[in-house]
């Protein structure tokens, strides 16, 4: 089934998307050049035969092959335990933002779970691996910000530690996305001379980058600048 599947993702490939994403994903596995919506409709197709097969027999010969199983795992008729089993394997094996962000926008399933994720993912607040610690914070941003979760999603954030680079990208974009609608926990956060310099600096470039914002908070945040 593999074989198919690497078939199926050679005729969606084209030069110029393999050129775009080199430049965007440095330090990944080999890229094709598949764009995410024709990666979608690959993935809809082995949810409707065995993809479990699919999963057992993935390789880790691209990077758009790594996606798909992502997607796969995301969005195929698993049992909730076996999504969650599916989870847990498929981010211990990711190696770039890339593959992390596009599986956290692929389960939409977690609406429906959230606390059960959010149990699920604690795991990932002392991790030592850079891209489980930006699954985490991606994941939070993108799916508890809203009424009931957003303080605690915040309060876990204040409390991460981590020095890698991916992942302090990850905060300062939770902390830009969470500033459009609760800018007084953000400018609190940013007043603490204890956090960390570079995550500051990142959180004030998103937000001054971001068309959510208005310009009057853009102007206020800077004076937070280290």
């Amino acid at each position: 089934m593999i074989e198919e599947v690497k078939q199926n993702l050679m005729e969606f490939a084209t030069p110029s998307m393999k050129n775009y994403l080199e430049k965007l994903v440095p330090n990944c596995l080999q890229i094709l050049g598949v764009s995410t919506p024709n990666l979608k409709k690959i993935a809809k197709k082995i949810c409707k035969l065995d993809y479990k097969r699919f999963i057992a027999e993935y390789d880790a010969s691209s990077l758009e092959l790594q996606m798909l199983v992502g997607i796969v795992i995301a969005t195929a008729d698993f049992t909730k335990e076996d999504r969650f089993f599916y989870i847990n394997w498929y981010v211990s094996t990711i190696q770039d933002w890339a593959v992390c962000d596009c599986f956290v926008s692929s389960l939409k399933w977690s609406k429906n779970h959230l606390q059960e994720m959010l149990d699920f993912m604690q795991k990932y607040k002392e991790s030592h691996k850079e891209f489980e610690v930006r699954f985490f914070v991606v994941m939070l941003l993108t799916y508890y910000l809203g009424d009931e979760y957003f303080e605690q999603a915040f309060e876990i954030v204040c409390n991460l530690h981590t020095d890698f680079y991916y992942s302090k990208m990850a905060v300062a974009w939770f902390l830009a996305t969470l500033m459009i609608d609760h800018p007084l926990l953000v400018m609190g956060y940013l007043k603490d001379y204890s956090h960390n310099d570079f995550i500051i600096l990142k959180t004030i470039r998103k937000i001054q980058e971001s068309y959510r914002i208005s310009p009057e908070a853009k102007i206020q945040i800077l004076k937070y600048r280290k």
